[in-house]
C-alpha cells in the first residue's frame, strides 16, 4: 500500500488535499464551521442528500464529524476550473445549471429549505445602505421567483473542465432548496468580473433558453442581492480571484463597480 497525500487549493477558510491509496485517488476537504458562517449540521445533512442521490458526480464518499470539524472525502475527478470561457463553453454550463435545478428530490429534505432571503447590512459596504428603506420590496420581489434545488455556490472556480465539451460541478457546502435564480446571479456577478458584462448576459440568455420561460426583470434584483451580499467581501474575493485566474486585481474591482452600476441602472427603485 502506499499513500500520497497534496495540498491542494481549498479556498479562502477551508483546508484541501489529494491523497491516493491503494492506486485510487481522493479528495479530502476540511471544514471547520467554527471559522465560516457554516451551520455543521446542514453540512452533514447536505452532504448525506448528495450521498444517496449521486448527484452530478458529486461522488460523495464520507462525511465524517471530528473534533468540531467535517471531513468530506471525494474520488478525485480528473479536470480543472476554467477563467476564460468560451461562448460555446458558457452556454455548456447553462446546460448544466439548468439540468442541476431539475432535481426534484431536494423539496422533499426539510433540512435543505433554506429561509427567506434577507439584507445582511452589517455585511454590505456602507455606499448601498441608501437602499436600506427599499430591502422590503426587494425580498418581495426575489421571494416570487421559482424555487429548486440549487448549488450555492456556482462560480468558475467550483467547476472542473475535463475537456472542452464537460464540466462537472465541485463544493456542494452550500447546496439546498433556494431559489435558483441565485445561482444564476451568482456566477453572473463572477463572469462580469472575469470576462465581461456582456458574456454574463450571454450565459443568462442561455439559461433562460433552456428554462423556456420568461424570467422578466426578475434577474436583476438577484443580481443586486448577490452584488450587496459580496460589496464588503470583494476586495478580499478579488485578491483570491485574480491568483487563480491571473486577471489583474484592479480589473477586477473596476468590473464590479462596472457591474454594480450595470444592474443599479435595471433595478425600479420607485
Amino acid at each position: 500500500m502506499t499513500t500520497m497525500i497534496k495540498k491542494c487549493n481549498g479556498g479562502i477558510e477551508n483546508s484541501v488535499y489529494q491523497f491516493s491509496i491503494f492506486s485510487k485517488c481522493y479528495v479530502i476537504k476540511i471544514i471547520n464551521p467554527q471559522r465560516t458562517a457554516y451551520d455543521g449540521r446542514k453540512i452533514i445533512q447536505r452532504y448525506r442528500f448528495l450521498k444517496q442521490s449521486d448527484l452530478f458526480h458529486a461522488k460523495v464518499n464520507w462525511y465524517i464529524p471530528y473534533v468540531n470539524r467535517i471531513a468530506i472525502v471525494y474520488k478525485y475527478l480528473e479536470g480543472a476550473p476554467q477563467y476564460q470561457l468560451s461562448d460555446t463553453q458558457l452556454d455548456i454550463l447553462s446546460q448544466k445549471l439548468w439540468e442541476l435545478h431539475q432535481c426534484a428530490e431536494a423539496d422533499a429534505i426539510p433540512s435543505l429549505i433554506t429561509p427567506r432571503p434577507a439584507f445582511l447590512w452589517n455585511e454590505i459596504d456602507p455606499r448601498f445602505y441608501k437602499y436600506k428603506g427599499l430591502s422590503e420590496q426587494i425580498v418581495d420581489k426575489l421571494c416570487s421567483t421559482k424555487q429548486s434545488f440549487i448549488h450555492g455556490d456556482f462560480h468558475p472556480g467550483n467547476i472542473l473542465w475535463t475537456d472542452a465539451h464537460c464540466c462537472l460541478p465541485i463544493d456542494w457546502d452550500n447546496c439546498g432548496y433556494y431559489y435558483s435564480l441565485f445561482d444564476v446571479s451568482t456566477i453572473r456577478l463572477d463572469l462580469s468580473l472575469l470576462l465581461s458584462i456582456n458574456k454574463a448576459e450571454l450565459f443568462y440568455e442561455a439559461y433562460q433558453k433552456n428554462r423556456k420561460e420568461s424570467i422578466g426583470d426578475s434577474i436583476f434584483y438577484w443580481d443586486f442581492f448577490v452584488m450587496l451580499a459580496q460589496s464588503k467581501r470583494i476586495t478580499k474575493w478579488a485578491k483570491t480571484l485574480s491568483q487563480m485566474s491571473g486577471v489583474p486585481y484592479e480589473t477586477l474591482i473596476s468590473r464590479y463597480d462596472q457591474w454594480a452600476e450595470y444592474v443599479e441602472k435595471h433595478i425600479d427603485f420607485a
